[in-house]
């Protein structure tokens, strides 16, 4: 893998088909976004990181979204969660203290193209700024690929109950993933990923995994998506 080089941020909103062009177009984009460039997919970097490494894995062809998927993409899924798995694996085999990873989609996505987020558990960005940036990766409103898989195995498609009550996930109080215990506003989120007692949490939830694949790893009777 090549070394991994956050490039900076861009100086205004590129518009809701940045990804698009990213994974149709990649040739015409700054190599400094692409970390990796496969036949089939194109892994990114997020310009606004929400952890120490964030990754972005599109496909190499035109799907907006989850609600895109079908039973014929499943091998695609499945496919994207392998390269997951590869790159987690890899990442942290050549970082020492790199946490264990957490992989999924947004239920409710803000910009055009499938991407799968792959991102270290630490939490530690300085674009890490309010709830909704929390809450978009600490609750299940990220969805991990197996489950998405699962989804569309039972019922031919992932469930929504559409794009308001998804979003009403971020609005949420904040609460730890790991424990659930609550975490008024952003310095206490800050100091909290950066305790001990997470650290070693995220790992007792990965196990010997370096993907966590129950996330967030409490039960969470307030969570809106919780069954």
């Amino acid at each position: 893998l090549p070394l991994l080089v956050q490039p900076p941020k861009p100086g205004g909103f590129s518009g809701m088909e940045v990804l698009q062009r990213l994974a149709m177009s990649p040739e015409a984009q700054p190599a400094e976004n692409i970390f990796l460039l496969t036949r089939d997919f194109v892994v990114g970097y997020d310009l606004y990181p929400k952890a120490r490494v964030h990754l972005l894995i599109l496909p190499r062809t035109r799907l907006d979204g989850p609600a895109d998927l079908t039973a014929s993409h499943l091998p695609l899924l499945r496919s994207m969660q392998r390269l997951a798995r590869h790159l987690a694996a890899s990442l942290r085999a050549r970082t020492p203290g790199l946490p264990p990873f957490l992989c999924g989609f947004h239920a409710a996505p803000s910009l055009r193209q499938l991407h799968l987020h792959l991102l270290s558990s630490d939490l530690d960005s300085d674009a890490l700024k309010n709830k909704k940036h929390f809450n978009s990766f600490a609750t299940s409103f990220l969805l991990h690929p197996a489950s998405v898989a699962a989804q569309i195995e039972s019922s031919g498609k992932v469930l929504s109950r559409g794009h308001a009550a998804e979003e009403a996930a971020l609005k949420q109080d904040m609460r730890c993933p790991v424990t659930g215990a609550p975490l008024k506003n952003m310095p206490a989120v800050k100091a909290h990923v950066a305790r001990r007692e997470y650290a070693e949490g995220v790992r007792a939830l990965a196990g010997d995994a370096d993907i966590i694949e129950r996330w967030p790893g409490h039960n969470r009777a307030n969570d809106v998506r919780a069954r």
